[in-house]
């Protein structure tokens, strides 16, 4: 039996989605490991950037695992990046 290219097409939909977000976010350097962001109500810091999601911090200590596509259709704040400057 031969798998129907549409359903694996629909299987691997969220997973590509988070593959091309992630890539997006290396290349594009909107915000880097060790940057303080934004997202939602959650002030956070930034730990790690993979292929398919982003390692976020509080200030409580707590570990927040982001899928890179749901991060990337969310508003998201970069706090206190200004090139050129010392960081505060």
């Amino acid at each position: 039996m031969v798998a129907n290219p549409a359903v694996v097409g629909l299987a691997l939909q969220d997973t590509l989605g988070n593959i091309f977000a992630g890539l997006a976010l290396q290349i594009d350097h909107s915000f880097a490991i060790g940057g303080w962001i934004q997202v939602g109500n959650r002030t956070v810091v930034v730990k790690e950037i993979r292929w398919r999601y982003t390692t976020l911090e509080t200030r409580k200590w707590e570990t927040l695992v982001m899928p890179n596509s749901v991060l990337t259709k969310q508003q998201v704040l970069v706090l206190g990046r200004r090139r050129g400057q010392p960081e505060q």
